[in-house]
């Protein structure tokens, strides 16, 4: 069965696109997430590193699943993030993957290679959540938006006239009293003029 693009029911901002869990659906699936990215203004490096998380994922998933096997990707657009939902079978998904004390040795067996993309993916995205769904399990990443760069002052702001004739002195116990007494005024507590 061929992929399908439909946008998300209920929430009128997501794209769905079912795809069969096959190796070779590997590299659409991301470039379709990292082109959403793009259209929805997410600067490049982001929603790459997005689509490349995506991407480890449904390859571990294509890797794992049994022929006729489905993966459904939904994009969603929101104010301060992109996210991605994976929705995929639950068999041979290894969540413990995810977690950031998780490591995979290069002398580790084939299996513990095998999870180093889910490694890898789970260090690409600010949050990540896990839905268990029956037999099917709801992955979702979140990359949030960079905060806008502001332009650089032109020029250093001038310091007042009557502040640059203050001098700074070292702070001491005396000083810092009689601050004290001075910021509190007349109603001062009584340890203050102690």
């Amino acid at each position: 069965m061929p992929a399908a693009a439909t946008p998300s029911p209920g929430d009128g901002d997501g794209v769905s696109l079912s795809l069969p869990a096959e190796p070779g659906v590997v590299a659409p699936a991301a470039h379709l997430v990292e082109g959403i990215g793009a259209a929805v203004g997410m600067p490049a490096e982001t929603a790459r590193a997005l689509a490349l998380a995506s991407e480890e994922v449904i390859a571990f998933v294509a890797g794992q699943s049994a022929p006729g096997g489905r993966v459904t990707l939904t994009c969603h657009d929101r104010r301060y993030r992109m996210s991605v939902e994976i929705t995929l079978p639950a068999a041979g998904f290894a969540p413990r993957m995810y977690t950031l004390t998780q490591a995979v040795s290069p002398e580790a067996g084939a299996e513990d290679l095998d999870h180093l993309g889910l490694l890898l993916a789970a260090r690409m995205v600010d949050e990540f959540a896990f839905v268990r769904d029956g037999g099917r399990i709801r992955l979702q990443l979140h990359k949030l938006r960079p905060y806008p760069r502001l332009a650089p002052a032109e020029t250093a702001a001038p310091v007042p006239e009557p502040a640059a004739a203050w001098r700074l002195a070292p702070a001491t116990p005396e000083r810092l009293a009689l601050l004290a007494r001075l910021a509190a005024g007349p109603a001062a507590p009584a340890f203050l003029a102690q």
